[in-house]
């Protein structure tokens, strides 16, 4: 019940705690660089600025970059759709014939009996077409995306700049000097461990955008280099990302492509290239130390996502890396970083012998003392 309550308050909250979360993970991932812009005798405020301005306008500059070839394909997405419905209704063949002439009959019925119910006049009504749903949707939720946006930059600065004057009085509330130092050790861990995970995420990422770019580019599709960013963005979301790429390429290359078998070519090389990508690069570039185990990432996607939508997907796994990283620095915490990392196989054969010296069952050993308590007793009886 307290659990339910807890994700029912954290739903409710979500203008709120999605703020703080997001500024809390950034100001994580870029203290490292704002300490080394400090030790080279830049001051913090300017450090944070310069940091926080530079994250800022690459995003900035990617996102004009890639607002023209947006509008393209979003020009060309109905035809691409036209095109798949096309396509499916060829395959279906006399099962969509069938059904056509039987929902037909249906309407031509339907017609008879409102004509023979209103006398056969039937008054034409102009309806002005609605403006669609997702402009609209958007434009209602664009105020508060961007008052999020502000209170995020806000927040992160302001924690860039006061960051250790917070730990400082963190660790000054702590009795022990053991328990300071741990506090400390941790926080500087979990920001140097977070940082080089992100960083080689995105690196990872990169380069999948751009091995995506390179085989559209090869395969004659339009705006390869939208393709490529955006597999590289939807990549930080695992499993829901790739299916939402491999969706909208799909779209692309039927809006594109008359024949269905080489619009079909396009999703299929995405996929190919994802799959090498999350089963060998990936683990083979990140080992064990920052894997995660995949049931847990999961159900946080699923979690997250279903509490706080988009921004949720995208901040599980930087929270679960996160919480990871502090539980395996907490001594007390040590099941829940077990929990979190990669499952570990066992072998079948050190299995067998480890049921093989299993100590004997605690009824045996029950039956045993109370043969020789028996004998002990028939013993004292003599």
């Amino acid at each position: 019940m307290l659990a339910l309550l807890t994700l029912y308050a954290f739903a409710l909250a979500k203008a709120v705690v999605v703020p703080i979360l997001l500024a809390g993970l950034l100001s994580l991932l870029l203290a490292p660089a704002v300490r080394r812009l400090c030790r080279w005798y830049v001051p913090r405020p300017v450090a944070a600025f310069v940091v926080l301005g530079t994250v800022l306008a690459i995003a900035a500059g990617g996102l004009s970059m890639l607002a023209t070839p947006a509008q393209g394909f979003l020009a060309t997405l109905p035809d691409g759709v036209e095109r798949i419905e096309r396509a499916v209704r060829d395959w279906r063949g006399p099962i969509d014939d069938v059904s056509r002439s039987a929902s037909q009959s249906i309407e031509r019925l339907a017609e008879l009996a409102t004509d023979a119910g209103d006398g056969g006049r039937r008054p034409a009504v102009a309806e002005a077409p609605p403006p669609p749903r997702l402009v609209r949707q958007f434009t209602a939720a664009l105020p508060v995306l961007l008052a999020s946006l502000v209170v995020v930059v806000f927040l992160t600065f302001l924690l860039l700049l006061y960051g250790d004057a917070i730990l400082r009085k963190a660790a000054a509330l702590t009795p022990r000097f053991a328990g300071r130092r741990r506090l400390v050790q941790t926080t500087r861990h979990t920001q140097d461990q977070l940082s080089t995970y992100v960083l080689t995420i995105t690196a990872i990422n990169a380069v999948l955008g751009l091995v995506v770019a390179g085989a559209l580019h090869l395969l004659g599709v339009a705006n390869p280099m939208l393709w490529g960013a955006l597999a590289a963005l939807l990549n930080f979301a695992p499993y829901v990302g790739p299916l939402v790429g491999l969706f909208l390429l799909t779209l692309a290359g039927f809006a594109q492509f008359d024949e269905p078998a080489q619009a079909l070519l396009v999703p299929v090389t995405f996929l190919i290239i994802q799959t090498l990508e999350g089963q060998l690069v990936t683990p083979l570039v990140l080992g064990r130390s920052m894997s995660l185990d995949p049931v847990v990432v999961f159900v946080a996607l699923l979690l997250l996502g279903w509490l706080w939508g988009v921004v949720g997907l995208l901040m599980a796994v930087p929270l679960l890396t996160c919480l990871r990283i502090c539980a395996e620095q907490v001594p007390g915490w040590a099941p829940l970083a077990r929990l979190l990392g990669p499952a570990v196989p066992v072998p079948p054969q050190r299995e067998r012998h480890r049921l093989l010296r299993q100590p004997p069952r605690p009824r045996r050993r029950r039956a045993v003392a109370s043969d020789v308590v028996e004998l002990a007793s028939a013993h004292s009886e003599r």
